[in-house]
């Protein structure tokens, strides 16, 4: 995925049964204008928040949705956007 107009955060949470890094998320912010290409392994989730009006993205998918995590289950990780711009991973 690539953000291609505006500026987005993503958290890629690791939902592989045979994965080391199982129950593990990491972040990302994508902006415009670092055209960066994030990566998402079949069998993680991915969520985002747009963080500018009219944020576009460009992405491809290997195969359909096939599960759904709670929200409540992530929100209860991931970290509140602040202005550092750092990345976080637990």
């Amino acid at each position: 995925m690539r953000c291609i107009r505006g500026r987005r955060f993503v958290a890629v949470f690791d939902m592989r049964e045979d994965s080391e890094t199982k129950g593990r998320w990491c972040g990302v912010r994508l902006f415009a204008a670092e055209p960066l290409l994030l990566y998402v392994p079949e069998g993680c989730a991915q969520g985002y928040q747009t963080l500018q009006d009219e944020t576009e993205m460009l992405y491809a998918m290997s195969i359909g949705h096939t599960r759904q995590l709670r929200l409540v289950e992530f929100a209860t990780t991931t970290p509140r956007l602040g202005s550092s711009g750092r990345r976080r991973r637990r």
